[in-house]
């Protein structure tokens, strides 16, 4: 969706995920820089640990990024109302644009390789 978007053409991607150093996010991330670059997108791309909102602050700053795109997991509504999501939390504590990348075909926000 992102890498054949025209809207895209000519910016630096970065892709971050949030998370613990595995073989399952090692794999999501090349996936995810291959097709990028593939559509000759630069792509540049990192696993970080930590709370996801001030994780990809920090990685923000050091990198001088201008737009968040991300995409979501659609959850139940109970689970949404009990703890919240963190597309929610990034929407309201970003200080830049985000994009929200919606998979209609798939029923969540962001396809899966």
């Amino acid at each position: 969706m992102l890498a054949k978007s025209p809207l895209f053409e000519g910016a630096t991607c970065h892709v971050v995920i949030v998370g613990a150093e595995t073989a399952e996010n090692r794999s999501q991330l090349t996936w995810a820089l291959e097709t990028l670059r593939e559509a000759g997108h630069t792509a540049e791309g990192a696993i970080r640990a930590g709370e996801v909102e001030e994780t990809l602050r920090s990685y923000k700053q050091e990198h001088n990024i201008d737009m968040l795109v991300m995409g979501a997991y659609s959850h139940s509504r109970i689970r949404h109302l009990l703890i919240g999501s963190t597309t929610t939390t990034m929407l309201r504590k970003a200080q830049l644009p985000v994009l929200i990348l919606f998979c209609a075909d798939c029923g969540t926000f962001m396809a899966q390789p």
